[in-house]
């Protein structure tokens, strides 16, 4: 035991002696190598660089806190809408995710068709209300000419009740015929003039009955008539009589201007 610690003892000294002989030579090599470095230029060290500080803007204001998400909205409702008749759009309002108001047009169809067809509809209606108002004149017409009548009537009835010892029962007719030879002719005022004296006798407006014939007159077959038509220039017909008891058409050229052996039939 003894000998073993004399052995670590003699080597602990020897690793003293080594230790201090290094720590000599170094101290002597760091000496040698300042004498040399005095002589040298010292490196300059730079200058820091001092940052600016910033200089913020104090402002009152309100934070906000945005949040960013991405998502899919879904509709709690939805609602299959679809055109009461077919054909092909023509035009769409709106593009997928607009956001629209209740009662905004969303999309139309061609009506070229539609418009064709709408406008021969107008045409049809503008068509009928013609004939209506047509229909509407005719029956004023037929109303007033059986108003006309009537008052020939009653002043006929007039003359006869001033006159009852004269018979005057006689009907007649004046057909106005035009270049075809057609009593066609008509709304023209006559004035029936006594042949011998030249008084007025009658005033009559020329017109037609709903059958398309010349109003009937009632005239005195003791008197003779010289007729005037009075178109432009008026027509005349020098001598006009009528036979007791029988239908006389009277016929006037509508076309002439004095007549003076005008066409009278009697039956």
């Amino acid at each position: 035991m003894k000998q073993s610690w004399k052995i670590i003892s003699g080597r602990i000294a020897i690793a003293c002696m080594l230790g201090l002989s290094l720590i000599f030579f170094v101290a002597c090599g760091l000496s040698g190598e300042g004498g040399s470095s005095a002589q040298a230029t010292p490196t300059p060290l730079p200058t820091p660089v001092v940052p600016d500080k910033p200089v913020y803007a104090v402002e009152q204001g309100t934070v906000v806190k945005t949040l960013e998400f991405t998502g899919r909205v879904s509709p709690v409702l939805e609602q299959e809408l679809f055109f009461k008749t077919d054909g092909f759009v023509g035009e769409v309002y709106f593009a997928r995710g607009d956001r629209l108001e209740a009662g905004e047009l969303l999309a139309e169809l061609e009506i070229g068709d539609l418009q064709n067809r709408l406008a021969q509809q107008q045409v049809a209606l503008e068509t009928a209300e013609l004939t209506l108002s047509k229909a509407k004149q005719t029956i004023a017409d037929q109303q007033l000419e059986a108003e006309i009548n009537l008052e020939k009537l009653q002043l006929q009835l007039e003359q006869d009740q001033a006159e009852p010892d004269i018979a005057r029962v006689t009907s007649a007719q004046v057909n106005l015929l035009d270049q075809d030879n057609l009593p066609t002719e008509t709304n023209v005022n006559m004035t029936f003039y006594d042949l011998l004296s030249g008084k007025v006798r009658h005033n009559f407006v020329h017109t037609m009955n709903h059958k398309g014939n010349p109003d009937t007159l009632f005239l005195d077959p003791l008197i003779s008539y010289w007729l005037e038509i009075h178109t432009i220039p008026p027509i005349i017909i020098d001598t006009v009589r009528v036979t007791a008891g029988k239908h006389t058409i009277i016929a006037a050229n509508a076309l002439a201007r004095i007549q003076c052996s005008p066409s009278t039939f009697t039956f």
